[in-house]
């Protein structure tokens, strides 16, 4: 008797996680398609002003319309009908994988899959080699949508998939594309990190990307880690879904040199001290002169704590709440104690007096052991205790920008009449 042989033969169709990096984003702008429409001349309007409307212009509807010349492109009526064609703006977005980055700085993580579309990824960012910012294996905090986290997320095929301006966004119909700042938006969980960082050898330390998929229907996933955008070999370590966890793939974060070392170089040019001329800008003009206020201004604006550049005086920084107002954000808070005797100050704390008149300056570093504080301001004539500042090691100019150093409880600071004490900025985004 003929018959067929049944075969138990099931082909088994993978759903695969097959690379995950660290990139950087471009978005290029590029030309898009010719649209036409046909457009009702209406009262008021001239050639020129529907070519401005359109975002056309008076040569291409001329070019379009055989009965509109150069010499009676004046003569339209209303109701007329004009052809337009007009070129719609498109963008392109490519990104670049990186090795590297510095702490606070804005990366995208990509996760390329297969047969994983609409899926939830999921990822830490995890300590590498030895411990860094935190011990060996453990997530570091990462700042996604502006909030602090620890798991990063994104679904397969949503990034750009309703934005009809991308010319390419059905490149990443497979990827999961997420973008997360390196570290905490706390400012004390910051200096944590960036402390760490300052005391690695070359102030560097390694990272590695853990991927997690969970199918809604409860598929398995099969991850990639170890052949990282070679389909159909499965990764027969322990820990497949680990990436970036070999020598030569680690990623390298760092730490720059901050704004306390940019205000630094700023304030050592011994810039000349007025009141005057333009204090709200960082143009040639408005660093022609500098007063304490403007240098504060200054680093807070560089720092992320106040969005927009503006003139402040040290009448409106006495309190926290004057201080908020003026910055225009709640990203600066009193120091609870330091218009105190025995308060110790830290870098990047901003120090306020006022008496009448006032001044105002920048912390950028406490020697506890001499009890000396080193403070970036622009100053207009001496200061209380001057020659004592100037045996410190501070800058012997005056009426100019400049680094000075101050006993904590000089005139210059906590013994100045009118000591308001230190105010300190939070959630910057910037490293200090």
């Amino acid at each position: 008797m003929d018959y067929i042989r049944v075969r138990n033969t099931i082909n088994v169709v993978y759903r695969k996680v097959l690379d995950a990096y660290f990139a950087e984003i471009k978005i290029e702008a590029v030309a898009g398609e010719d649209t036409k429409e046909d457009y009702i001349v209406k009262s008021g309007d001239t050639l020129n002003k529907i070519a401005k409307k359109k975002g056309s212009t008076v040569k291409a509807i001329i070019a379009l319309n055989p009965r509109i010349t150069e010499t009676n492109k004046h003569l339209i009526q209303v109701g007329q009908k004009i052809k337009l064609s007009k070129k719609t703006s498109k963008k392109k977005i490519t990104f670049t994988r990186i090795n590297s980055a510095n702490l606070g700085e804005e990366v995208y993580i990509l996760v390329k899959t297969d047969r994983l579309q609409d899926e939830l990824v999921q990822l830490n960012v995890l300590q590498g080699k030895a411990k860094g910012l935190v011990e060996k294996e453990n997530p570091i905090w990462l700042q996604q949508n502006d909030n602090d986290v620890k798991i990063a997320e994104n679904y397969v095929g949503k990034f750009v998939c309703d934005d009809e301006s991308i010319e390419n966004k059905d490149d990443f119909k497979d990827w999961a594309v997420i973008k997360v700042k390196l570290g905490s938006k706390d400012s004390k969980e910051q200096k944590i990190y960036t402390d760490a960082l300052e005391e690695l050898k070359d102030k560097k330390t390694s990272l590695f990307l853990l991927i997690s998929v969970t199918c809604q229907d409860g598929t398995p996933v099969v991850y990639n880690g170890e052949n990282p955008a070679i389909d159909g070999e499965l990764d027969k370590r322990k820990i497949p879904n680990y990436w970036l966890d070999v020598d030569g793939k680690w990623f390298e974060i760092g730490v720059n040199d901050g704004v306390l070392k940019e205000m630094k170089i700023l304030v050592d040019k011994h810039i000349p001290y007025s009141q005057m001329g333009v204090r709200d800008s960082l143009s040639e003009e408005g660093l022609k002169a500098l007063d304490c206020s403007e240098t504060v201004a200054i680093y807070l604006h560089k720092l992320g704590v106040m969005p927009k550049l503006k003139v402040l005086h040290t009448g409106v920084m006495t309190t926290e709440k004057d201080f908020r107002k003026a910055i225009g954000s709640n990203n600066i808070e009193f120091v609870d104690g330091s218009d105190k005797k025995n308060f110790k100050p830290e870098r990047g704390d901003v120090f306020v007096w006022r008496d009448g008149d006032g001044h105002t300056g920048i912390v950028h570093d406490y020697d506890a052991l001499n009890d000396i504080v080193t403070i970036l301001e622009a100053i207009g004539s001496k200061a209380v205790g001057e020659t004592k500042q100037r045996k410190n090691g501070g800058y012997s100019g005056t009426k100019c920008s400049r680094t000075a150093k101050y006993g904590r409880l000089d005139g210059a600071l906590y013994g100045h009449r009118g000591w308001k004490g230190y105010f300190r900025p939070i959630n910057y985004t910037k490293t200090l």
